[in-house]
């Protein structure tokens, strides 16, 4: 979800739907000190009414408490580390899941960020990278410090979102955890089970339907078309006036989003490709005007 739950689809989302606690930005990647500029930090400090906690990733302790002291000298009083990522980019790098083979080098990290910083610190993760076993030779690092939360993705980094997230292997490994867990995959529907047991991360589920969040408060189904398509509108408005890239990249930011929405609406197979094929903006308009 690195792209579409961006700032300026944030900024939109919050007006028209509810029901989140709070968001995460896309991960921050360590690069060395003389390598920040202020757009590394734009998603953090972009002005939306959601509550924004920034997310980093990296695998050098002294890069991440660089990273992590300018974030909280901007004012962060919270910050996530990803350790879940299941990119082949990032995990070929021993970042994100690619990290979670490297116990001692995780042990380290947490070490100069609790040592040295003074922010809360959370934790989210997988399973392991290969094989869901791997997540024992963390477990006891996790409990070394106070991290404020643990999100637990039960998927291995190599299975990306193939197959069922195994939700007893999170229920066994949350049981042994100190910090609060927070459970994260493959939450579609507003009466799963799984809610019923605590806080949640959603990330598809609402990209499939952004009406999710609130009908998990409210106990019940809500979908409404018109506010749906009143929002897909001023989306489109936000991407036209803040992205440079002129119609081509306005087009493939909304692309992405309904890549998840399509399956909100009948006949989703064709719709899906309806979508993929479209490479401009009047058949995009057209295609979404005939949904409504």
């Amino acid at each position: 979800m690195q792209g579409v739950f961006n700032a300026h689809f944030r900024k939109v989302f919050a007006k028209y739907f509810s029901g989140i606690d709070k968001c995460f930005t896309p991960y921050i990647i360590t690069h060395g000190e003389d390598l920040y500029t202020n757009r590394t930090f734009q998603e953090m400090t972009f002005e939306t009414e959601l509550r924004t906690v920034p997310q980093v990733m990296g695998n050098d302790p002294e890069r991440l408490f660089i990273l992590c002291k300018k974030i909280q000298d901007m004012g962060a009083q919270e910050i996530y580390f990803n350790l879940g990522c299941p990119q082949g980019t990032a995990t070929s790098r021993k970042m994100g899941s690619g990290l979670i083979p490297y116990p001692e080098l995780l042990d380290k990290i947490l070490y100069k960020l609790f040592s040295n910083t003074e922010m809360s610190i959370s934790v989210k993760t997988r399973l392991g990278l290969r094989e869901p076993g791997e997540f024992e030779q963390i477990l006891p690092i996790l409990n070394k410090y106070p991290l404020f939360e643990i999100i637990i993705h039960p998927r291995v980094g190599k299975q990306l979102y193939r197959d069922e997230a195994d939700r007893t292997a999170f229920k066994y490994y949350a049981a042994q955890l100190k910090a609060p867990v927070i459970y994260n995959g493959d939450i579609c529907r507003w009466d799963d089970d799984i809610i019923k047991n605590g806080t949640v991360m959603i990330g598809r589920g609402i990209a499939q339907n952004p009406f999710l969040s609130e009908s998990i408060v409210a106990g019940k189904p809500i979908f409404e078309k018109e506010r749906l398509e009143t929002f897909l509108n001023n989306l489109l408005e936000e991407y036209t006036e803040s992205y440079t890239g002129g119609e081509k990249q306005v087009l493939l930011k909304m692309k992405e989003f309904w890549s998840f929405l399509y399956v909100a609406f009948p006949d989703t197979p064709k719709l899906a490709k309806a979508f993929k094929k479209c490479q401009n903006m009047k058949t995009y308009t057209s295609l979404v005007h005939s949904l409504f």
